[in-house]
């Protein structure tokens, strides 16, 4: 089994052996110096709490029956702050899986890991930059919600670490970037060439994700989100196209912490124990004046299987969403909604056994993944939601989504987000 945490002290031999072994690989048997190397690895693992600009490590875990820990892979972060929307966005600086582990999901892993961090502390964006012919790692970030933006270009100036010089006024344009940071590993091996300086255009460009596709000549999806979609910052790292983010209704249906949140469990964000693994779904309501108060956004039609993929446990349903100052016309929309184990494992038998096993049995938890009703929302995720839901306003109130939101069921049908955070005292601002 394969967990995945922040990168400790005590990693630090580990990764500095598997930072080597990144850079022979893709940079054609570079050596590294080992007390360069030391400082650089070291500085992301330090404790210090106001050292916000930092790096930052993920590691997947391997564990022995001896309570051994094997360091497998990592993914490396660099964050960014933004003066002009005071938030961080952050980098992809390093990502690497040991030879003996690739093709096993580790990768993946470590992305879910971090992006659902980044969700939690409200980072804007996460960028990375590959090798214009590296396509397979281009296919790999793309299946996992990156896409490519071409509205910039990347401008360097100064040296590459092997002394060669970069840009220059005596260059002109054949400057280039010179000792490139390679990514011949692929999706699971990739050294991404370090972020450049923060350059906020005037028209405010850095607001927009680093990585979207054109909508050049696309058709449109239009997407009701009511979880951690509630945020237009979670809509836009998970899709770059995303767009149009304005709050909206769908009659007849309701919120449900119904689902087994594998990817919490993976991340370390569940207490098993409380049975605190539960994430939001949405159903249709027996009570015909209930009505789910969430968000329509419009995506790029070539967008869509990413999305897809990242919901695939839940089923999808065509409805009828109101956005305006009335009811007088709907919006024909797609939700996630939910589903039920048997039509979920035939979904997955259909892809193959292999599938089935990666997708519906995962490796934190071999239990149903709908059905239950003991399970509890998962807290971060749960606050996570309220939080997003509590600064959108629809049609002239200011409460209305987030008091919604506390309307929404616990995983036994009966007791109300609201009730349960009263009752945890859990924080909510």
């Amino acid at each position: 089994m394969i967990t995945v945490r922040r990168g400790l002290q005590k990693d630090l031999p580990q990764l500095l052996q598997l930072t080597k072994d990144l850079a022979k690989e893709t940079e054609n048997g570079l050596v590294l110096d080992d007390a360069l190397l030391t400082l650089g690895v070291g500085r992301g693992l330090s404790t210090t709490p106001d050292d916000a600009a930092s790096p930052i490590y993920f590691v997947g875990i391997a564990s022995s029956d001896q309570g051994d820990e094997q360091i497998v892979g990592f993914l490396a972060i660099s964050p960014e702050w933004s003066d002009w929307w005071a938030t961080w966005y952050w980098w992809v600086i390093s990502v690497f899986v040991d030879a003996n582990r690739r093709r096993q999901g580790v990768a993946t892993l470590l992305f879910e890991a971090m992006q659902q961090e980044a969700d939690t502390i409200g980072v804007q964006t996460v960028n990375l930059r590959v090798e214009t012919a590296n396509a397979d790692a281009q296919t790999f970030y793309h299946n996992i919600g990156f896409a490519i933006d071409d509205s910039h270009l990347v401008m360097s100036r100064g040296k590459t670490p092997s002394g060669k010089g970069i840009g220059g006024k005596d260059e002109g344009s054949g400057g280039g970037t010179g000792g490139g940071t390679g990514t011949g590993g692929g999706s699971d091996a990739a050294q991404a060439t370090p972020p450049p300086p923060t350059a906020t255009a005037a028209d405010g460009t850095t607001e927009q994700k680093q990585w979207s596709l054109p909508s050049t000549d696309s058709k449109t999806i239009t997407i009701f989100g009511y979880g951690s979609l509630l945020s237009e910052a979670s809509c836009l790292r998970t899709c770059g196209s995303a767009r149009n983010h304005r709050v909206a209704v769908i009659k007849g249906w309701e919120r449900i912490f119904s689902l087994v949140s594998l990817s919490q469990l993976r991340n370390g964000n569940s207490n098993v124990d409380k049975h605190q693994i539960a994430a939001v779904a949405v159903r249709k309501s027996k009570d015909p004046t209930a009505q789910c108060v969430g968000v329509l956004f419009d995506i790029d039609e070539e967008d869509f299987e990413g999305i897809r993929q990242r919901e695939h446990r839940y089923n999808i349903e065509s409805v009828g969403a109101f956005d305006g100052a009335d009811d007088t016309n709907s919006i024909d929309c797609i939700v996630f909604a939910e589903s039920d184990d048997a039509t979920y494992q035939s979904k997955c038998f259909q892809e193959g056994p292999h599938v089935h096993a990666q997708k519906f049995q995962g490796s934190n938890y071999t239990g149903p993944l709908w059905g239950r009703t003991d399970i509890l929302p998962t807290t971060k995720y749960l606050l996570y939601c309220v939080n997003a839901a509590s600064k959108l306003a629809f049609r002239g109130d200011s409460t209305m989504v987030r008091l919604n939101f506390l309307q929404a069921l616990l995983a036994d049908g009966v007791t109300t987000v609201g009730e349960y955070l009263e009752r945890v005292a859990a924080p909510v601002q």
